[in-house]
């Protein structure tokens, strides 16, 4: 018995740890098409999955990457911050109806005022177009490193 709400009160105290570990920031609508018109032909980039070897290259095949290094987005507090971005990264929009989306950063770009993007970098599960001007909330969820700008 003791030994069982041990376990418990660790799981608690290691969920605990990684969620403070996240950091969710904001960006409004202009400032996404800022950051989106960083993407173009020079940073667009096509990996392998490699993590599984050469079933993870012959299954999953070739993945469009945005090839953003970082973005910059506000916190809780409104301090604009620099974010690192990696393959952990996540985008989380809220449609005008209230409806939530999350797909990868790495794999979101905005091509005529329209967002695109993925939910998986396993499997091809594109999501979009969403109209960038009816959204009502765009997050940024990472646990990568930034720098708070002002």
């Amino acid at each position: 018995m003791i030994l069982q709400k041990t376990k418990i009160f660790i799981g608690i105290l290691f969920m605990t740890a990684i969620l403070a570990s996240c950091s969710t920031l904001t960006m409004t609508t202009e400032q996404a098409i800022s950051e989106y018109s960083k993407v173009n032909d020079s940073t667009i980039d096509t990996t392998y999955e490699k993590r599984f070897g050469a079933i993870g290259v012959l299954l999953v095949g070739e993945r469009f990457n945005n090839g953003l290094k970082y973005i910059y987005a506000c916190n809780a507090s409104n301090k604009r911050c620099k974010v690192e971005i990696n393959e952990k990264t996540t985008l989380r929009i809220t449609k005008s109806d209230g409806r939530k989306v999350n797909l990868y950063f790495d794999t979101s770009f905005l091509k005529d005022s329209c967002l695109y993007g993925n939910k998986s970098h396993l499997a091809d599960l594109p999501v979009g177009p969403y109209k960038i001007t009816e959204l009502k909330k765009i997050e940024i969820q990472t646990s990568n490193n930034m720098i708070f700008i002002g």
